[in-house]
């Protein structure tokens, strides 16, 4: 009877090390011609605009917190005086300065307060920085989450960067890319069962207040108090975080802001005031079809109604990898203000659509 042959250990240990290798190197390779094309595309967006970009309507916020001034960042008159000061940091000369509101909750300044310690070019070459790490961290997160192999990584790291909103949130240095790191947070907790963990996650997309409302539903319907005390929790935190930086008299007066906001006239070329008609949503296509205003708001409203229980449907009979894409598309389509650049929060489903189709 003959004896087997077993490997030394230093040749089991060098073929784990070339396996290893043999993986990573695809998925690096990805990692960095997206972080090229994203480093491309900001740098041609900064030559090519002709004006500034909406980046600078964080920073200024951040400033004016920094400043002492954090009650007055959703007053439209003292944003456009405290612009004035900034003109020279962010205006660029022989082109156009606009001042852009800041539409968002207060605890949004956790990040943007310590970037408006830096000048503004700086601060703008840390936020790109910033975005492309999420851009690359998460889908290999949400990858190695759900034990795709390479191929399925590395069109996670990949496909986003060719992805036209994603590289107009880099180029406008939007937030979008932020609110995708915590969707996609948001999906692994759930994932994993961790539902306490999902309910602060959930909590955290209320820096844009419309994108938290269906998964909200989705917790309330199905029961899950554990995410909802979650939610409960870290709301708790980031109200008194808002009081913190702006006063409760801001902080409580924020959506009556941002509904004046939305009436404001449309200046000059389109920079203030809503623009419905761009919008990829419910209320982008009923504005686009309509005329009426009566018809717009009833076929909102219809097609609102449909897409949360098609919603609730797709939960009711499906495993989070496939309800979760659902969850995604539907709240974009009823949220009552989206932009392309918001639909950036698609890249997420990259890596689930690449699960179910293996699984």
């Amino acid at each position: 009877m003959s004896a087997a042959i077993v490997a030394p250990p230093l040749v089991g240990r060098r073929r784990s090390k070339i396996l290893a290798y043999r993986k990573w190197l695809p998925i690096v390779s990805a990692a960095v011609l997206a972080v090229l094309i994203y480093g491309y595309m900001f740098h041609i967006s900064r030559i090519a605009f002709r004006s500034n970009p909406d980046f600078s309507c964080f920073y200024r916020a951040g400033r004016m917190l920094l400043g002492g001034r954090g009650s007055d960042i959703y007053n439209l008159a003292a944003e456009q005086a405290f612009d004035e000061s900034l003109k020279s940091q962010v205006a660029v000369p022989g082109r156009l300065f606009y001042t852009l509101p800041f539409v968002f909750t207060p605890p949004t300044l956790l990040v943007f307060a310590p970037l408006a310690a830096l000048p503004y070019q700086s601060a703008d070459l840390v936020w790109l920085i910033m975005n492309v790490a999420i851009l690359i961290a998460v889908p290999i997160f949400v990858s190695t989450a759900l034990g795709l192999g390479t191929g399925g990584t590395c069109a996670a790291v990949f496909l986003p960067s060719i992805f036209p909103p994603t590289m107009w949130a880099i180029a406008e240095g939007q937030i979008s890319i932020i609110l995708l790191g915590i969707f996609s947070m948001l999906f692994v907790s759930l994932y994993r069962n961790r539902n306490f963990e999902a309910g602060c996650w959930i909590a955290l997309t209320a820096i844009k207040p419309q994108f938290t409302l269906p998964a909200l539903i989705i917790a309330l319907a199905g029961r899950n108090w554990k995410a909802i005390r979650g939610v409960a929790a870290t709301s708790l935190g980031l109200l008194l975080i808002s009081f913190y930086f702006v006063g409760w008299r801001s902080t409580l007066g924020f959506p009556a802001t941002i509904l004046s906001y939305s009436r404001l006239p449309v200046g000059l070329n389109g920079q203030l005031g809503e623009h419905p008609l761009d919008m990829p949503n419910i209320r982008g296509i009923c504005y686009n079809i309509f005329v009426s205003p009566v018809s717009r708001e009833v076929w909102v409203a219809l097609a609102t109604a449909i897409c949360l229980l098609l919603l609730w449907a797709t939960y009711r009979a499906s495993d989070v990898t496939r309800w979760f894409s659902a969850l995604l598309v539907v709240t974009l389509l009823v949220s009552y203000h989206v932009y392309p650049h918001d639909m950036a929060l698609l890249a997420i489903t990259v890596p689930l659509l690449a699960y179910s189709a293996r699984s």
